[in-house]
């Protein structure tokens, strides 16, 4: 295995020693939380462009880290790899990072670029990206030591020619759209990683920025019957996502009224064009997780951890979009449970049924 030769540079937030005693590996670094175990860390080697982060109280005992670049390099399902193969060990007597640490690396230049993993010989999607300071990251979360090899590679592009009627789904790796009925024989699909500088970057953008062309499709049928659009997401937060289109005619990204599949980790829309590009974004004023029921006073109520009591919340079921307004009035559920909100049973029957008992919703702040 070939050491990766750089000096590194370590960037530590008060809180946490650097041992000196390894300092001359290339390979190797040591960090061990001091008095003040509050404080996170930044960890990057002089001449990478990669960095380690780890935020306030994610690690509470001393961690080691070894960094190594791996020749060989196994087939990548639909992509194509970028650059080398890095293996990072990560030891501590730490069980469970409680907060993940961060493998980041800018990607703003090619926002096409996402992390693969290595499990088991084979190479799975590692989707997420992170906005520091207005530069793209793809980023890879650490939640527990271990040995990863990850790689960095582009999504391939496809172009697909129609030759049955039941080919209606279509798909790269990373991005997938589904076509109305009654589609022509011979007709093509494209769908292509869109490089940056050809459009601006969205805000809070968390996939790469994809285009589909349907070439030989009946733009009125498009039109009326719309394409469904699905891209996934890989970090697992509360924060919600919509699907965004680029507006030739305005200069700007618009939203796409989306669902965001909570158990699959996708997000679906439906567009009336037959060439778009498209993408996902962060929306910060939306929290989507579960919703469970308690009876409480009949009333149009809830408990929830994100907002202030007798804040007022729309909350809106993402299975069939009723929603209702409700006033915050108690604290809950906790964040070992993973639910994002409680509802009064009388919200809860106003936007569902209680026999369900758990629900995927949408909320938001009025």
């Amino acid at each position: 295995m070939q050491t990766l030769k750089i000096k590194f540079l370590i960037i530590i937030a008060a809180g946490f020693v650097a041992s000196s005693a390894h300092a001359a590996l290339a390979d190797y670094i040591f960090f061990e939380p001091g008095d003040k175990a509050g404080a996170g860390l930044a960890w990057q080697p002089a001449g990478a462009e990669f960095q380690l982060q780890a935020p306030p109280q994610a690690v509470t005992q001393a961690i080691e880290v070894h960094v190594n670049i791996n020749p060989s390099l196994s087939q990548l399902p639909q992509a194509i790899a970028e650059g080398p193969v890095y293996e990072l060990s990560v030891m501590s007597d730490q069980e469970k990072f409680d907060q993940a640490l961060e493998f980041l690396l800018p990607v703003e230049s090619t926002p096409g670029l996402v992390w693969w993993l290595q499990q088991d010989s084979e190479w799975n999607l590692q989707w997420g990206f992170k906005d520091i300071n207005g530069s793209l990251y793809a980023a890879f979360k650490l939640t527990q030591p271990g040995v990863y090899n990850l790689v960095l590679a582009r999504d391939a592009d496809k172009e697909i020619i129609v030759t049955s009627k039941a080919d209606k789904s279509f798909a790269t790796s990373l991005f997938s759209i589904t076509l109305p009925d009654d589609i022509t024989l011979g007709s093509v699909v494209k769908l292509q990683h869109l490089a940056a500088g050809n459009v601006p970057i969205p805000k809070g953008l968390v996939s790469p920025i994809y285009q589909y062309d349907l070439i030989g499709f009946s733009v009125a049928d498009i039109a009326s019957k719309l394409v469904s659009v699905t891209l996934p997401y890989y970090l697992s937060d509360y924060q919600g996502r919509d699907l965004v289109f680029f507006d030739k005619r305005l200069g700007e990204w618009r939203t796409v009224p989306s669902i965001n599949n909570l158990q699959k980790q996708t997000v679906t829309g439906k567009l009336p064009f037959t060439y778009a590009v498209v993408a996902l974004v962060e929306n910060p004023n939306v929290f989507d997780g579960v919703a469970s029921w308690y009876a409480y006073k009949a009333c149009a109520c809830a408990a929830a951890r994100f907002w202030p009591k007798q804040s007022k919340l729309k909350v809106t079921n993402l299975a069939n979009g009723l929603s209702k307004i409700v006033r915050l009035n108690d604290y809950g559920p906790e964040e070992w449970t993973g639910r994002l909100i409680d509802l009064d049973s009388t919200v809860f029957k106003a936007i569902s049924s209680l026999w369900r008992g758990l629900i995927n919703v949408r909320v938001e702040e009025v």
